[in-house]
């Protein structure tokens, strides 16, 4: 993506930390306090269900995913969580986060499908908060160019692991 000359000017920053090295609680402290020092309008935690594997109580989650989104939302800071489903492909389609919704303003689901022998990539709006999204189903192609959406599925059953194509 050509991020080395941002990152050099300080316009990019990088933070890594092993999820196995800090407690969430720990982790999530040391985000803000970078958040705080560095003052960021745009954020991505990359990925946010690596983390919250670690809670010992995964009752948890959902209440430390909102309380991590609502501070960051009050600060200013736009944040993309990218969670993994453990399903690549399949009828099973769950948030690794229950109920994480709730902490969100917007969704969007990207995940591959087999159609005609092939796999390919979908992208879909789930939830746009206070705002209308376009519910089309789409595909999507990671090129040389970068990430091109392409028209919508002439297919039924994308989500659903059984896709088939339109007669």
């Amino acid at each position: 993506m050509g991020l080395g000359p941002h990152v050099e000017s300080g316009l990019v920053r990088v933070l890594w930390r092993a999820p196995l090295e800090l407690s969430p609680d720990a982790w999530a402290w040391q985000l803000l306090e970078a958040v705080e020092e560095h003052r960021p309008r745009r954020l991505v935690i990359d990925a946010f269900t690596d983390l919250v594997r670690l809670f010992a109580d995964p009752h948890r989650q959902t209440a430390f995913a909102q309380a991590l989104a609502n501070d960051l939302r009050h600060r200013g800071v736009t944040t993309l969580f990218s969670l993994e489903i453990d399903t690549f492909v399949g009828p099973q389609l769950a948030a690794p986060v229950p109920t994480i919704s709730a902490a969100t303003d917007t969704g969007i689901l990207l995940r591959s499908v087999e159609l005609g022998s092939s796999l390919r990539r979908l992208v879909s709006v789930l939830k746009h908060r206070q705002n209308a999204a376009d519910p089309t189903i789409r595909e999507f192609v990671i090129g040389p160019q970068g990430i091109a959406v392409g028209e919508p599925f002439d297919a039924a059953g994308l989500l659903t692991g059984t896709a088939r194509p339109i007669p």
